[in-house]
């Protein structure tokens, strides 16, 4: 088995291409395995077990064992009781002239057999299994041995890291792109799409998301140099326009709006809000965050593979019939047991995998969905803030007042569905509490907070010394709290808290204060990491207090701890 995929040292300058072809050494000792064989009772012993057929021979001792699995030859097998203890049974198994014995369990809820972990629906595949596994770790002990050695090295010319490669370089060459440079941007896209690997359908999706890209980039650097509102804007909101601009993707609608709105003066009313005490924040540094360097280690989960499979990360056949190894559930990478402990964190997420976005992890969702205007920052989260900010800042009570129940859940069933052609319209909800309610929704459903489970205790100690620090030295501490976010966390605690500052900025007309938004957010956002806190209400009530001065603070201390 073999695949072609694209050589990065050769790609630019003659298009060659290198094949990496799988190891199959390993599926043909598989297939020479030897069948498994049973050796059946001549005379059927008295009350036999329900769940074991003729070749179990009852009480037999282990000299009669041993002549007829001799007589039978490789892979033969029987049943018969355990000699140490009544009541079991011992699975024997001949294999290179020698006779294998294993105690035997079977689970009748289930109707599963085993003898280790694995669990099988009958004897005969289960013997089958431990043949091939013996049969591998005998004849291909020489290739076992080597995989351990050089799986790194290889792992390095598979398609997996080499679609890895070309998924980080095509997100880079997106932020790249000049706004005012379409014909370069079309050239561009041209050269760098035509040489996408095309076996993964990730890849395949950002083919067709670069070329959707480039006549998006064309309309928007046309209609930027056409309309003077948005050069006039100020330094801090004309950078992130142009991000805009050049990380247009149609797949997240807010992108256009905010294009369309940076030109209608929707920007500018945004940063109105130093009019209220506020001030002018920008954008460009969570913009310079690379969301495809992010490191995420894999979610790996036991699979049985029906079919030839190999390990994408030593490239050598899974052997085995069942719980052959694991696959990512984030991104769908398969290794043997022996090779997930070693695999680096390069998982890259894909949504056909994820499946969902309430209720998957952060650092999952922003790399498995494409850029948005803010990289590193969900595009359900941008999206409401987005919406909320273009006509809800004013609006009395946000976040505290619950929107509309049924229409929550339409919104959220609509983003875990959500398609390019069928994109998610928050603008048709009139109620602008059902779109902070949506996002209130989405971050009480992420598996892990915002302020990750282990950053939960360094932060309450920030203020629990509040009265020996002054405000400079505490926002010094929350702010060296913050930089040991992981990077979607940072990101998104950054841009949301900048959100935050805004609406608390109008608290005049909608009577949300850094410490009424701080209320309503703190439990989400800060969450007990273990059961001992939730077991005693004391302990609960008094850390309640802390979270809550945690993000008051990082509201409105926002342009100092975020600098």
């Amino acid at each position: 088995m073999s695949t072609t995929i694209a050589d990065p040292a050769t790609e630019s300058e003659d298009s060659s291409s290198v094949v990496i072809v799988w190891k199959s050494e390993l599926y043909q000792l598989q297939q020479a395995a030897p069948n498994p064989l049973p050796v059946l009772a001549v005379h059927q012993p008295p009350n036999p077990p329900a769940q074991y057929g003729p070749e179990y021979h009852g009480p037999i001792d282990r000299a009669e064992t041993e002549q007829l699995l001799a007589k039978a030859g490789q892979g033969a097998f029987l049943i018969r009781d355990s000699s140490r203890n009544p009541g079991q049974y011992t699975l024997s198994i001949r294999f290179d002239e020698e006779n294998k014995h294993f105690h035997l369990y079977y689970d009748s809820d289930v109707g599963e057999h085993w003898v280790g972990e694995k669990r099988f629906n009958n004897v005969s595949d289960l013997v089958a299994d431990g043949l091939i596994h013996f049969y591998v770790e005998t004849r291909g002990a020489h290739i076992l041995k080597a995989l351990a050695q050089d799986a790194a090295t290889v792992y390095e010319e598979s398609p997996y890291y080499t679609a890895r490669y070309y998924t980080l370089q095509s997100r880079g060459w997106r932020r790249r792109l000049a706004p005012n440079s379409a014909a370069g941007a079309s050239a561009s896209a041209a050269n760098s799409g035509a040489n996408l690997i095309r076996r993964d359908s990730r890849l395949l999706y950002l083919q067709q998301q670069e070329q959707r890209h480039r006549r998006a980039s064309e309309d928007g650097a046309a209609s930027a140099t056409n309309n003077s509102s948005v050069s006039s804007l100020s330094p801090s909101i004309a950078a992130p326009v142009a991000v805009v601009v050049s990380s247009l993707s149609p797949a997240i609608p807010s992108t256009n709006s905010t294009l369309a709105s940076a030109s209608s003066g929707r920007v500018d009313d945004r940063d109105s809000s130093s009019a209220d005490g506020g001030s002018s924040l920008s954008l460009s540094s969570a913009s310079c965050c690379d969301t495809g360097k992010y490191e995420k280690a894999h979610c790996f989960r036991l699979t049985t593979f029906k079919g030839p499979h190999w390990c994408d990360f030593c490239q050598h056949f899974m052997w085995g019939l069942i719980a052959q190894g694991f696959r990512c559930t984030d991104c769908g990478f398969q290794a043997h047991r022996r090779c997930a402990d070693r695999v680096p964190p390069h998982c890259l997420p894909d949504m056909k995998y994820v499946k969902r976005v309430f209720g998957s992890d952060l650092t999952t969702l922003v790399k498995a969905t494409p850029p948005t205007a803010v990289p590193g920052v969900p595009a359900v989260l941008e999206r409401c803030v987005d919406e909320i900010e273009s006509r809800g800042l004013d609006s009395e009570g946000l976040y505290r007042v619950a929107g509309f129940h049924d229409d929550i859940e339409v919104i959220k069933l609509a983003f875990d569905k959500e398609t390019l052609d069928n994109p998610v319209d928050l603008s048709r909800f009139d109620d602008v509490n059902t779109v902070a309610s949506v996002l209130k929704a989405y971050l009480r459903s992420l598996p892990i907070p915002v302020i990750t489970y282990d950053m939960y205790d360094k932060f309450l100690a920030v203020v629990r010394r509040e009265g020996d620090d002054s405000t400079a030295q505490l926002n010094a501490s929350l702010r060296q709290c913050v930089s040991e976010l992981p990077p979607a966390h940072r990101q998104t605690l950054n841009y949301l808290c900048r959100h935050l500052h805004r609406v608390a900025a109008r608290q005049r007309i909608n009577m949300m204060s850094p410490e009424n938004l701080a209320i309503v957010l703190a439990p989400t956002l800060l969450r007990s990491p273990s059961a001992e806190y939730i077991a005693d209400p004391l302990r609960v009530l008094n850390n309640a207090k802390y979270e809550r001065l945690v993000v008051e603070m990082l509201i409105s201390e926002y342009e100092t701890v975020f600098a």
